[in-house]
């Protein structure tokens, strides 16, 4: 358990720091499509489930990210799937995206 955030550290992970990092240098090279999805698998629901119950109040949700390479349309896309938790906090409104199963 992850006593920052109260989460199994091996069933919840946080997009790293050093994805971002490598965000803006794939700016160009990369499309990225980000979608909210309407179906789950067994493990995403799962995870859904253990963010909602440890964040009662959060709006949860499952968002697909399709990677595209812009060079080449017919080279192969990547999704990636993640699950948006957004908490209402006083007067913020915190988001964070962790990596979900699946893609």
């Amino acid at each position: 358990m992850d006593t920052a955030t109260g989460f199994a550290a091996s069933r919840v992970e946080p997009i790293s720091a050093a994805s971002v990092s490598h965000a803006a240098a794939a700016d160009r090279l990369v499309t990225v499509t980000a979608t909210y999805v309407q179906t789950a698998t067994e493990a995403q629901w799962a995870l859904i489930q253990e963010l909602q119950a440890a964040l009662p109040g959060a709006t949860v949700t499952l968002r697909a990210h399709r990677l595209a390479w812009k060079r080449d349309a017919e080279a192969p896309a990547i999704t990636v799937f993640g699950a948006r938790v957004k908490y209402k906090l006083g007067p913020f409104t915190l988001c964070r995206e962790y990596a979900a199963p699946g893609g």
